[in-house]
């Protein structure tokens, strides 16, 4: 969908996303450089977008506490906020220009032992 902002974070591209649309952005109050995950009430049922909103508001809440006993080095990204404007339902996330899981699990490269244990522990 084609949009200049949600709430506080300025899109400045969409990136590909699988179950929502995702976009690169920038938090306009910390100029910090985020990822927003959005989806469109319009384009859900009622009951589909009141789950979403309320799993994107319970992944905040556990990546916020996560985020503060474990290094960001963990994997985990920090949040940056979550919530519904206007109709969309966003979580916004720290950027990274990272592989996805996905990507590195179908790239066929084997990961080191060390690395393998780290992802799926």
């Amino acid at each position: 969908m084609n949009i200049e902002s949600i709430g506080r974070y300025r899109i400045v591209r969409e990136l590909e996303g699988e179950y929502t649309s995702l976009y690169e952005a920038v938090d306009m109050d910390t100029n910090r450089q985020v990822r927003v995950a959005a989806v469109f009430q319009a384009q859900q049922t009622a009951e589909d977008y009141a789950a979403i909103l309320r799993g994107f508001r319970h992944h905040a809440h556990v990546v916020a506490r996560l985020s503060g006993a474990i290094a960001h080095s963990s994997g985990i990204l920090r949040v940056e906020g979550a919530g519904e404007l206007e109709g969309i339902a966003y979580l916004a996330t720290a950027y990274t220009e990272a592989d996805t899981l996905k990507a590195r699990i179908e790239d066929g490269v084997a990961w080191a032992v060390p690395e393998a244990t780290r992802v799926v522990s």
